[in-house]
């Protein structure tokens, strides 16, 4: 199984084979302004079944805990299209869900930042609400 993510203009793509390892929504802050919804879904694969390509710019911040968080995108479009976490996550490379376009995409697992959730937003039933960041 492989899919493929890209971004609006499709200039800078991704390529994940298997399943991800973990999926998540993220209702954080910096989640919310980075993809300018509500909150995002993650899904995060192992680094060696990842395949780039295309031109990316990179924006670098400091999340809650103090780690860097790499955020590359179409320097063109501006679509976030992959992320990479090493100090919280090693080995896995992050590409938000929506930039698959594929409606069989596994389903999160676990639910982060719940508390900063919209109030109209409902929990997946099932599924572990973190208030913070996870501890994977």
């Amino acid at each position: 199984m492989s899919r493929n993510g890209k971004c609006q203009c499709e200039a800078l793509t991704v390529t994940c084979e298997g399943e991800p390892q973990i999926v998540f929504e993220c209702h954080c802050h910096a989640c919310q302004r980075r993809t300018g919804s509500i909150m995002a879904v993650i899904g995060y694969s192992p680094n060696e079944g990842v395949t780039r390509q295309g031109k990316s710019s990179e924006y670098i911040r400091i999340g809650d805990g103090g780690s860097k968080i790499t955020h590359y995108f179409c320097p063109n479009c501006g679509t976030t299209v992959y992320y990479e976490a090493p100090e919280v996550l090693p080995g896995l490379t992050a590409v938000d869900v929506g930039c698959f376009n594929d409606s069989e995409f596994p389903s999160p697992t676990m639910s982060v930042y719940g508390k900063r959730r919209y109030h109209w937003v409902s929990q997946i039933e099932g599924i572990p609400n973190l208030d913070g960041p996870p501890d994977l």
